[in-house]
């Protein structure tokens, strides 16, 4: 951590966290946690404010800048709204959730229990942004309803400074999800 100045700052207090079944390891500061794996870095914030996302920005492009050398084939910057109770997905998945209800074989269609759950995805690529939006919206059987947004930039064969660029973005993709999100959830 003495060579990512963000993280090296004497207010700076880590505290090291470990599972044993299945190992997992995490870094807890006072705002986010870091948690690294064989696969991937993931950089957490304990809670959404814009500010702890720009700190993330900051330090996700510190520690890039100590480990250049490693590949980096993708970026995503993810975020989740959960809905409550009065707010209602625009694209209303009720419709389509009965349709199948209505369309299951008899025999299943009577043992079908009342609550169903289910997920709707999309993917959607711009011409101008340089990322994938994966949207999804999650609807679960105890009624606790979700909307996850997850911004995927390739960046196989990629420079560095691509990924630079990436990396200090992830506080702008918060507020396009946000704009997102305001402009699909409607209140009931």
């Amino acid at each position: 951590m003495k060579h990512v100045p963000s993280l090296s700052e004497p207010l700076s207090k880590p505290a090291f966290e470990m599972m044993i079944f299945p190992f997992r390891v995490r870094v807890g500061f006072e705002d986010f946690f870091i948690k690294p794996s064989q696969e991937s870095l993931i950089i957490e914030p304990r809670k959404d404010d814009p500010e702890i996302f720009k700190k993330i920005s900051k330090i996700s492009e510190e520690i890039y800048s100590q480990l250049q050398h490693t590949p980096i084939t993708g970026i995503g910057h993810n975020f989740t709204f959960t809905l409550d109770t009065e707010e209602v997905f625009a694209p209303s998945h009720t419709p389509l959730d009965e349709s199948v209800k209505n369309h299951l074989p008899g025999d299943l269609s009577a043992t079908l229990q009342p609550d169903i759950a289910s997920q709707l995805r999309y993917s959607l690529k711009f011409t101008d942004k340089g990322y994938t939006l994966n949207l999804m919206f999650d609807n679960a059987e105890d009624g606790t309803r979700k909307l996850n947004f997850n911004f995927h930039y390739d960046l196989e064969n990629k420079p560095p400074e691509k990924v630079s660029q990436v990396l200090a973005f992830f506080s702008e993709s918060y507020t396009i999800a946000e704009k997102v999100k305001d402009a699909m959830i409607k209140e009931g």
